[in-house]
């Protein structure tokens, strides 16, 4: 296992190398634009172009006064950018022709500071984007799915963009060979069909999310395509009061995570710190990040950061609530509501529980396009003033919920417009806090408790006996008669050992005599209650 991460390091430190030693690869559409990069901050660009006698000189941002004049075949298409702090020039209307070498030079204080160069590549047809799928292995397949494949003549070549650098390299050259560019990659690609088809490792995949490949006939390009990871970043909200426990979930190879958390980073290998730490949830590549205690301290920005994603979740504290109770049966509606009397400014989300401390997102009162979970699909309303509706209620209901009040204008807010009986001084411990409160105006948690009272005999699958009229009268008859007969018998022999003991005792007292036709009397309800049960 230690070879295997080693050689995995190893091949990811030399790919990072190699890409940095080779022009960057450039693809457009014939007719589109290109910017030949950009220089941040620099006080000029300079921009050439490779030709056969040296390099032709295509622009200088420094020279303000002097008009520019490019090669005849660029002149009238050349675009400079005259934004002091972010300098680049453009070429429009691309052909042909324009496939080159390109480099920038970015001059600060009568130095280069950067130095770039990219290869172009203009060719006649742009693919629709794809995106990778990858297999339960973490690998995967990817296809150029260009007509020109497989013709007389042409050829593919496969290349790869590094993160972070985002850079294109040289993966493969069909016309060379169906082997990597780089050795040390064999066994991590293999090349399928002539070059069109590509099985990538998970290992090469992790550091590699996006792919073109780009088919070619001598030195003309045909056309190109973009293969990619989908985006799997995305940022949320979490609310909570100090003295909650907090679960933020993040999934994924738990040996190339980490979090970056307000009180410093925390990843596998060191899972642990004083006040939080890493937990593997139900699922292998869950790698949720525990607050055990919400203190004033956890209040920020957390980031689980992933070769191929990144969630942000924004931690806010708010006023400490009370736990309210809502019943209901099944079957019937019920509406929890947040909080009255409030204004324009408020926003209401609520969220309910999916598993223990995670919640999900059933309703936001500014979001129209919240996803309701299929269950809740058709039984779920939201009102403007945040009061959530659930009809048709199922046992499947019975969980915890969770309404948060935002204030959308948090700049435009002050702590000291808060009057809230809730709110104590504590809420108001520092000014970052004060933030928090001014965010998260309240947060309320309510249990729905599906009562049991609901329930039919239907419902538990038994079936109902209907007899019929007759049927049933002389049933009823039949029972009636056999019901009297029984608590006859019944009280004639408990009362004959009553009358055989006071045979034998005259001197009994009166007293005596009450408690045993009592006795009787109540034996036979007994029997009588226990026939009707």
């Amino acid at each position: 296992m230690t070879c295997i991460k080693f050689t995995e390091l190893l091949l990811f430190l030399l790919l990072k190398q190699v890409s940095s030693q080779e022009p960057e690869t450039v693809l457009r559409e014939n007719g589109t634009s290109i910017v030949m990069g950009y220089c941040f901050g620099a006080d000029y660009i300079v921009v050439y172009r490779s030709a056969p006698d040296g390099e032709q000189l295509l622009g200088n941002s420094s020279k303000k006064n002097l008009p520019n004049t490019p090669p005849a075949d660029l002149q009238g298409r050349i675009l400079m950018n005259e934004d002091e702090n972010l300098l680049g020039m453009h070429i429009i209307g691309l052909t042909e022709l324009d496939s080159g070498i390109y480099r920038r030079e970015c001059w600060q204080n009568h130095t280069v500071a950067k130095n770039h160069t990219e290869q172009l590549f203009v060719c006649k047809e742009e693919i629709s984007p794809e995106e990778i799928h990858t297999n339960n292995e973490g690998g995967t397949e990817i296809r150029c799915n260009s007509a020109s494949v497989g013709l007389e003549g042409n050829f593919v070549r496969w290349y790869q963009e590094l993160h972070p650098d985002y850079k294109s390299t040289l993966l493969l050259d069909s016309s060379v060979s169906l082997e990597p560019v780089i050795k040390e990659m064999q066994g991590f690609v293999e090349a399928r069909e002539n070059g069109a088809l590509l099985v990538l490792h998970k290992t090469v995949l992790q550091n590699f999310p996006q792919y073109y490949c780009v088919v070619l006939k001598g030195k003309t390009c045909l056309s190109f395509q973009n293969i990619y990871l989908p985006d799997r970043s995305e940022s949320k909200e979490v609310f909570a009061s100090k003295g909650e426990r907090v679960v933020l979930n993040c999934t994924g190879n738990g040996e190339h995570l980490q979090w970056e958390t307000p009180l410093g980073q925390i990843n596998s290998s060191s899972p642990r710190n004083n006040q939080m730490y890493i937990s593997a949830g139900r699922e292998p590549a869950s790698f949720s990040l525990i607050i055990p205690v919400i203190s004033d301290k956890h209040s920020g920005t957390y980031s689980c950061i992933a070769p191929l994603f990144e969630i942000e979740y924004s931690l806010f504290l708010c006023p400490q609530n009370t736990l309210l109770k809502k019943v209901a049966s099944k079957g019937e509606n019920v509406s929890l509501e947040c909080s009255p009397g409030l204004d324009n400014h408020k926003r209401v989300q609520w969220y309910r529980s999916v598993q223990q401390e995670t919640y999900e997102i059933i309703g936001d009162t500014n979001d129209e396009s919240v996803i309701i979970p299929n269950d809740l699909k058709g039984r779920v309303k939201l009102s403007d003033s945040g009061l959530l509706t659930i009809s048709g209620l199922d046992i499947k209901d019975e969980r915890m919920y969770k309404c948060v009040v935002i204030n959308e204008f948090v700049d435009n807010l002050n702590t000291e417009d808060y009057n809230d009986e809730d709110m104590n001084e504590d809420d108001f411990s520092d000014e970052e806090h004060s933030n928090d409160i001014a965010r998260c105006h309240l947060k309320q948690d309510v249990f729905l408790n599906i009562s049991n009272t609901g329930f039919t005999k239907k419902d538990l699958g038994v079936k109902p006996y209907e007899p019929s009229n007759v049927t049933g009268h002389a049933v009823a008859g039949g029972l009636l008669g056999l019901l009297v007969v029984v608590v006859i018998v019944i009280v004639i022999v408990k009362k004959k050992p009553c009358a055989t003991n006071r045979n034998k005792d005259n001197e009994q007292s009166s007293e005596r005599d009450r408690g045993c036709t009592d006795k009787l009397k109540q034996s036979g309800e007994d029997e009588n209650e226990h026939f009707l049960g």
